[in-house]
């Protein structure tokens, strides 16, 4: 191999490896840092707040076993998930153990925080939640979910979630659709009845709202 060649591998290599340690810098420690979600118990059900990680169904899991008179979920602030399969897992034990999902007035669920609402067998929304959704892409550098064929096999386990919790698949292209994976669409009050994302609306007593793009 000429030696130009080993030459520019090298700095490519040493380019990936500060990459790395720099995306482990901001999200370990910088302004990326990702608060895992938690769930604290109060007097009508468990507070959630943070994203979705591995580790969030074993944490629901302890929480449901210490606390079995609790059945709902308050969802304060869950802007997504870094674990796919770890939120459909969580998400599949809310299902079963017939959970009810809320949004307050001043709550934000986003992406996958979304999905994790719809597990809900009631789903309650108080005016002013905001309910984000945006596209899907598995990394940097590949296609966004909405760029793929409406056959392709990596569709399959976010259609097949919907379907369990009784979502109609025309809401996962949607959201598809609504903005990039780098953006997110907060939905207005129309688009959430048009695809059932709660089964009851209703009214707090809030004195003011902040827009959604100005909450955490």
């Amino acid at each position: 191999m000429p030696v130009s060649v080993v030459h520019w591998l090298k700095w490519i290599a040493l380019l990936l490896s500060l990459s790395i340690l720099a995306a482990y810098v901001y999200f370990e420690f910088g302004p990326g840092r990702v608060v895992k979600a938690t769930f604290e118990p109060g007097a009508d059900g468990f507070y959630m707040r943070g994203v979705i990680t591995s580790a969030t169904p074993r944490d629901l899991a302890e929480a449901m076993e210490e606390f079995p008179g609790l059945s709902r979920i308050v969802m304060v602030d869950v802007p997504g998930s870094i674990d796919d399969a770890a939120n459909l897992e969580a998400a599949a034990m809310v299902r079963a153990a017939r959970m009810t999902t809320e949004l307050p007035a001043d709550g934000v669920i986003a992406s996958r925080g979304t999905d994790f609402f719809l597990a809900g067998t009631d789903r309650v929304i108080q005016i002013g939640g905001c309910v984000g959704v945006h596209a899907w892409a598995r990394g940097m550098f590949s296609a966004p979910a909405r760029d793929l064929p409406r056959d392709h096999p990596s569709h399959a386990p976010y259609l097949a979630y919907y379907a369990s919790v009784g979502i109609d698949p025309a809401f996962y292209w949607y959201t598809l659709s609504a903005a990039p994976p780098s953006s997110v669409h907060w939905m207005t009050s129309a688009e959430m009845r048009t695809y059932s994302v709660a089964t009851m609306y209703e009214t707090a007593q809030i004195s003011s709202i902040r827009p959604c793009e100005d909450r955490p």
